[in-house]
């Protein structure tokens, strides 16, 4: 059978419009089906037979895969196979939403370290106490009367691992964390809108080492050096870590704005997109 000529067809996927027949494939452009003028009966189209054979001479054969289960873009940037790209002011509440999931986590295995929150409000009240004198240094917190350096670790440790779990295998399980679930967002792999929701495992591995591993590094690290007054050279260092973090933070987070992909640096060099199709 023949490829029908380019035009309107009834769209295999939803009866009450039609979708533009390219002569070799369906294409995005859809419109609301119309109503067509009735045709005088003659006595061959008073055959349902005759006129099955005659719709299915000119109807384009549906293809399966060639129309994508999920909707299509509608508007604005778009993957290569046409699933709307995630806004920016969406993926910053999907954030904010995961970063109040992972606070009420941290609220209940911190206080389990030992002491990691008496160590802390000992380091806080000396603190407060030289600023009010008019010292220029703040307390080491590696002194040993606070007994923070190994409670810090801990906690430093079982921060990176919670991310890790909590970015990566709801990404791998389901395409999006809490906050991304929320906002209706998901993570695909670059252009492919369609993916099926489990994505691979490297992808998300990079992902999460970019988007949570390296920046908690750079910020923890750097403060904790930075907050160790017995070494100058520690101390320059940290401040180097600690703005180098703040720096990567939000230019990653700042990077969709002006992409003309929405990629954060993280899903530049992971090969990722943040979607969100039309529902």
């Amino acid at each position: 059978m023949t490829e029908p000529q380019p035009g309107w067809y009834p769209d295999p996927a939803d009866a009450e419009r039609q979708r533009y027949w390219a002569g070799d494939a369906w294409t995005a452009e859809t419109r609301t089906a119309t109503t067509p003028t009735a045709a005088p009966a003659t006595s061959a189209s008073a055959d349902p037979y005759t006129r099955y054979a005659q719709s299915a001479s000119v109807m384009p054969v549906y293809k399966g895969p060639a129309i994508p289960a999920a909707p299509l873009a509608s508007s604005g940037p778009a993957t290569t196979d046409g699933v709307r790209l995630a806004g920016w002011w969406w993926r910053v509440l999907a954030f904010i939403l995961d970063g109040i999931v992972l606070s009420v986590v941290q609220t209940i295995y911190q206080p389990l370290i030992p002491n990691l929150m008496s160590g802390t409000t000992n380091w806080l009240t000396d603190a407060l106490n030289a600023i009010t004198q008019g010292a220029t240094t703040l307390p080491s917190i590696w002194d040993s009367k606070y007994q923070l350096a190994q409670s810090l670790m801990i906690s430093t440790g079982l921060q990176i691992v919670v991310a890790c779990l909590y970015f990566g295998a709801l990404t791998a399980l389901f395409g999006a964390t809490v906050g991304q679930l929320a906002c209706g967002l998901r993570v695909v792999p670059a252009g492919k809108g369609l993916a099926p929701r489990r994505m691979p495992a490297g992808p998300i591995a990079l992902r999460v080492l970019l988007q949570v591993v390296l920046p908690i590094a750079l910020l923890t690290g750097g403060g904790f050096l930075v907050l160790d007054v017995t070494s100058a050279l520690r101390n320059s260092l940290g401040s180097a870590l600690t703005w180098a973090g703040l720096l990567y933070v939000v230019f990653n987070y700042l990077w969709p704005v002006w992409d003309p992909k929405r990629q954060c640096i993280h899903d530049k060099l992971a090969r990722t997109q943040v979607v969100r199709p039309a529902r």
